[in-house]
């Protein structure tokens, strides 16, 4: 017989059934490719938020600003990540980080989220059972990642993982009173 090349790519949200496409070099390199495009053209929309972000936080001094940037800015390193385009171009050199950005993805995001809610909602004066519970699920989130540089990445990420459960709870009990 003769030799050939096989490229796939799988994608799904399930571990049990997998969506698997066959393409001729061709079609897979186009796919690609086209792909690509769209995850730079938002991660460039990202950035470009980001930088309206902080240019209104530095002319406008309030921290709804400052936390709007700080989401963008967490919005734009986990796009990068899930896109393939930061471990591949930013930050290639630096496999570590990679993995650092992995396991603390979950943990920045609801942070900042929580914060910008915070900021945007004015919790402190207007709901205050609402700010105490975005609080404690901003600390509850902390845990493992103050915890990392004494525990293996793996286990941090591990934790990570565990105290999700607990934070759906917390948000199904505030959406529940």
């Amino acid at each position: 017989g003769s030799e050939g090349e096989l490229l796939l790519r799988v994608r799904s949200t399930s571990s049990l059934a997998p969506n698997l496409v066959v393409r001729g070099i061709g079609d897979f390199e186009t796919t690609e490719n086209r792909s690509s495009r769209v995850q730079g053209i938002a991660l460039g929309a990202n950035s470009l938020l980001l930088v309206v972000g902080i240019v209104l936080s530095a002319r406008l001094q309030e921290r709804v600003y400052w936390a709007t940037a700080a989401l963008f800015l967490a919005s734009t390193v986990v796009t990068a990540y899930l896109s393939g385009l930061g471990p591949l171009i930013y930050w290639a050199a630096y496999p570590q980080l990679v993995l650092f950005v992995a396991s603390q993805m979950v943990a920045a995001i609801t942070v900042v989220g929580n914060w910008f809610f915070m900021q945007f909602l004015e919790t402190r004066s207007r709901l205050p059972r609402l700010h105490r519970l975005l609080r404690g699920s901003q600390i509850l989130v902390l845990l493992p990642v103050l915890a990392s540089p004494f525990l293996e990445m793996r286990l941090s990420f591990l934790l990570q993982q565990a105290l999700t459960p607990i934070l759906v709870a917390l948000w199904i009990a505030l959406l529940i009173a």
